[in-house]
């Protein structure tokens, strides 16, 4: 079963599961409960992105305090992961995730310019920097332990992450307005960029069962449709 995702901004998430489904209220629901607006999980400073993986655990990526929330399916907190900063494990700005099969998990790191791959134990696992390192394109994932104080780094702006079943990663660039494809053995292209006008400001990214790739574009107040070809279908 494929992760849903889901994107959501303010100063607090308001979630529920209807019609008898796993997020049910009980004592593990801290935050307290308002009958009219529903049960409050939790309260974050700018939760940016939510996702739910094969195991009903639920992701929070709270752009605010730099950290990502994991909470089980019963509403009890596992873990948060990350905190500000640039070494690896650390964030600025988680602005998109992907628990995958239930095992990884995949953080859109903004500000730092990369994508970090971590388990759900919270275990630094490796980073591809996205956009330029220095002189050169970012090409494959980097394992850093940051022990010497470096990071991986580049100079785009990741704000949109999914991985395929396949296990290739898809990642929007902001900053660069493009869409970089990383195959399971860390071969990278372009399949989307902005040149010719193709995207103007892109926002969301999104994989569709079909092996669709789907663009939210707020400049051209459209979502793109691109098929594997990689040809727009439809805006």
């Amino acid at each position: 079963m494929r992760c849903r995702h889901l994107l959501c901004a303010g100063l607090a998430v308001l979630l529920l599961w209807g019609g008898g489904g796993a997020w049910a209220t009980g004592s593990a629901w801290a935050q307290g409960t308002d009958r009219a607006a529903g049960t409050v999980l939790a309260q974050f400073e700018k939760a940016r992105a939510l996702a739910v993986d094969p195991r009903e655990r639920l992701y929070v990526a709270d752009a605010g305090r730099s950290v990502v929330g994991i909470f089980e399916a019963d509403g009890t907190r596992r873990a948060v992961l990350g905190g500000a900063g640039t070494r690896p494990g650390t964030f600025d700005t988680p602005s998109a995730i992907d628990p995958t099969n239930g095992q990884v998990l995949l953080v859109a790191d903004t500000y730092n310019g990369r994508v970090q791959r971590l388990s759900t134990e919270g275990q630094y696992l490796e980073s591809l920097p996205v956009g330029q390192t220095g002189r050169r394109a970012a090409r494959e994932w980097t394992f850093q332990d940051g022990q010497g104080g470096a990071s991986v780094q580049g100079d785009g702006r990741p704000i949109g992450v999914a991985r395929d079943d396949e296990g290739a990663v898809f990642v929007l660039d902001s900053r660069n307005r493009q869409v970089w494809k990383w195959s399971d053995v860390g071969q990278a292209r372009a399949v989307v960029s902005g040149r010719g006008g193709r995207l103007q400001d892109p926002v969301a990214l999104a994989l569709g069962p079909d092996r669709r790739l789907y663009v939210a574009d707020a400049g051209r107040e459209a979502v793109l449709i691109y098929e594997c070809e990689l040809r727009v279908e439809s805006k």
